[in-house]
């Protein structure tokens, strides 16, 4: 791993960058098992990214023992960072696509782009159906087409969330009935919770 001389601005980014973004839908299926797409990551994040003056970079290179290795950089705009780099698996694919080289470097990339890009954020990938079971939160897919909640809907319903739940209204609830008619993220859930 390697990081900047200082890391205070991009951890208080990354804190507040985690504590908005929501897990990302596990929405593509392959070999027996559903992952979140590079796309999906990418998308869940960028806008908080782009928010708290985050970025990440992915870039190849070479670990000088003729491997090819993924380097991934989470920038903060202070200039801090921190990086660490992987040595890029060759994927055995099947089918047609399994004799092109391009092809099967092409799938080892994305594949590590992925899992770095989602383990250097800290994104998390849940199951939709598993996801809304557990938490007794809305799927993603009725969310869509939804406003995000926000402060100022916060700070309007703020008195009634605090009356529902002081008479008995468990806060989980409170969110459900948010989430007819918004998405809330993860910072609108825990501030309900804490009260």
């Amino acid at each position: 791993m390697n990081k900047s001389e200082t890391l205070s601005s991009l951890l208080k980014a990354m804190a507040i960058f985690q504590s908005k973004t929501e897990s990302v839908e596990k929405s593509k299926d392959g070999h027996n098992y559903k992952y979140a797409t590079l796309g999906k990551c990418i998308d869940a994040a960028r806008p908080i990214m782009a928010e708290n003056g985050l970025s990440v970079i992915q870039l190849m290179g070479d670990d000088g023992n003729g491997n090819t290795t993924m380097e991934t950089v989470l920038g903060h705009s202070s200039g801090e960072y921190i990086s660490d780099s992987c040595v890029i698996p060759i994927a055995k694919l099947s089918g047609g696509s399994a004799s092109n080289p391009a092809q099967v470097m092409g799938a080892s990339v994305t594949y590590i782009r992925r899992y770095a890009y989602a383990a250097i954020l800290g994104l998390a990938q849940e199951d939709d159906d598993a996801g809304s079971a557990t938490k007794g939160t809305p799927k993603h897919k009725e969310d869509d087409g939804k406003p995000w909640y926000n402060d100022s809907n916060y700070q309007v319903d703020l008195q009634g969330i605090t009356g529902a739940i002081r008479s008995g209204t468990s806060p989980d609830a409170v969110i459900k009935e948010i989430a007819e008619s918004f998405k809330v993220s993860n910072e609108f859930r825990n501030k309900i919770k804490s009260i």
